[in-house]
C-alpha cells in the first residue's frame, strides 16, 4: 500500500501511510516546519554572508586609509566607496529583519 489515509470516527486519529510506512498528522505539521525553518536559515545564512563579505570590505577600506597615505582624491573616492557599502550593509541587515520577523 503506497498511500492511505486514514481517520478515526472522533477525528483524533489522523495517518497516512506513505510507502509502507505510517507517519502522524502531527509529524508531517512537524516535518513541514522544520522544513520551512530550514528554509529560513538558509536565507539568513545568504544574508548574513553577504553581509559579512560588504562588512569586511569596509574594514579593508579603513585599513587603506590608516596605512597610507592618500591624496585627497583617493580618499574621496575611498570615502564614497565605504558610503556605498555601508548603504549596502544597512539594506542586508533590513533585509535580515523582514526575514527573522
Amino acid at each position: 500500500m503506497n498511500y492511505l489515509n486514514l481517520k478515526a470516527l472522533d477525528g483524533h486519529c489522523k495517518a497516512d501511510w506513505i510507502g509502507g510506512k505510517r507517519v502522524d498528522k502531527d509529524q508531517q505539521e512537524y516535518k513541514r516546519f522544520l522544513e520551512n525553518q530550514l528554509q529560513l536559515c538558509l536565507k539568513q545564512d545568504g544574508l548574513l554572508a553577504m553581509l559579512n563579505a560588504k562588512l569586511w570590505e569596509m574594514k579593508k577600506i579603513a585599513e587603506q586609509v590608516l596605512e597610507s597615505e592618500c591624496t585627497s582624491i583617493e580618499l574621496e573616492e575611498l570615502n564614497r566607496q565605504f558610503h556605498e557599502l555601508q548603504q549596502e550593509a544597512g539594506f542586508l541587515e533590513q533585509q535580515l529583519s523582514l526575514v527573522t520577523h
